[in-house]
């Protein structure tokens, strides 16, 4: 995913399983495994991208020992997705950071009135579970806006014109086929979890995952 041959290969995969996930033709094989388990593997991969585009990346590892139930490499590979974006969108120097915190479903209700663009019947979603693990990337790039943030996740959907051009392996602000926030949210849904962006306190955007804790 740095470029030439393997990002045009990312973009095929992703390509392929939006189309399994659209088709129905994909389903999650669920798992017990550790948070700490879902970012094992990625943060070397990450990182190397991180310094090459000179950014900070970092991670919260408070939660690393929480069990989960569900099927780790299609988490993998939403959180990878969604980190993609956020390195494409954020400048050098800025600052990309992953979060992950316990929910109960009664403190998710508290903000209820948040999620209803994305989720008419969140109330009704909330209530399946007691417990939640929220995970969120966050950045201090440009922000998106409010008549952007549900179409986002439209499959093909590009968005603003990009601005800017990095002189770096991984463009800033590099266009991709509008499928990585499409096919993440598919596949965060398919573990009954939900999937939104709202604003970063300073700036930035705040990409919101919840997985129910099932175990």
């Amino acid at each position: 995913m740095l470029g030439g041959v393997d990002d045009l290969r990312a973009r095929i995969e992703a390509l392929l399983a939006a189309n399994r996930v659209g088709s129905g033709l994909f389903a999650p094989r669920f798992n017990r495994c550790r948070v700490q388990q879902i970012f094992s593997d990625l943060e070397p991969e990450i990182s190397e991208i991180a310094v090459d585009r000179i950014l900070n990346l970092w991670r919260c590892k408070g939660t690393d020992s929480v069990d989960l139930l569900l099927d780790i490499e299609l988490v993998k590979q939403a959180l990878r997705l969604q980190l993609d974006n956020a390195i494409r969108h954020t400048q050098a120097g800025g600052e990309i950071s992953l979060h992950c915190v316990e929910k109960s479903a009664g403190q998710l209700q508290e903000q209820a009135e948040l999620l209803y663009p994305f989720y008419p019947a969140i109330e009704e979603r909330l209530s399946s579970y007691a417990d939640y693990l929220l995970m969120t990337v966050e950045d201090n790039a440009e922000g998106i806006k409010d008549s952007e943030k549900m179409k986002i996740f439209t499959p093909f959907y590009g968005g603003s014109l990009a601005r800017h051009h990095s002189s770096r392996g991984f463009n800033y602000s590099g266009k991709g086929f509008g499928l990585g926030l499409s096919l993440s949210k598919r596949i965060i849904e398919a573990h009954n979890g939900l999937l939104w962006v709202e604003d970063r306190v300073g700036g930035g955007s705040r990409f919101c995952r919840l997985l129910p804790q099932m175990v």
